[in-house]
């Protein structure tokens, strides 16, 4: 494998990998705040307290209350049965086209952020490259 299809594939790897990371991470804070939002809409509406809602999932208070302060999200069993005892669907608390637009918005940011990392990283090849040969050069002077 020659030297110019490794940093191809590397670069292509890397940037694949922090534009998923950065994804997830921007998709997984935006979420954690609408669920915040909606599970204490949601449970307003049904005029249950904390504590009933908590009765009703078989969790505790404590971490109901955590949900609603964006402390923590539900598993996926509690949110199953979050969305039963709530009487709505999944799509009702965590609108899929919310999560598109938020992730679109994002796109240009994330763009931008792999961008200087795939630079750094090009200048530190580049740097490690040129010494290496700097060095080569000086052991063949002597």
């Amino acid at each position: 494998m020659s030297f110019s299809i490794f940093r191809t594939n590397f670069a292509w790897y890397h940037k694949s990998i922090v534009t998923k990371l950065l994804a997830i991470y921007t998709i997984f804070g935006e979420v954690k705040a609408m669920l915040k939002d909606q599970i204490r809409h949601y449970r307003e509406e049904k005029k249950l307290t904390q504590e009933e809602l908590a009765d009703k999932i078989h969790v505790s208070r404590s971490l109901v209350a955590k949900w609603e302060q964006g402390r923590g999200v539900p598993s996926s069993e509690d949110f199953e049965s979050l969305c039963s005892a709530l009487e709505i669907s999944v799509s009702d608390i965590v609108p899929y086209q919310t999560v598109v637009e938020t992730n679109k918005k994002n796109t240009k940011k994330r763009n931008i952020i792999v961008s200087l990392v795939a630079i750094i990283l090009l200048l530190v090849m580049v740097w490690i490259i040129v010494d290496n040969v700097d060095q080569t050069d000086f052991k063949r002077d002597l």
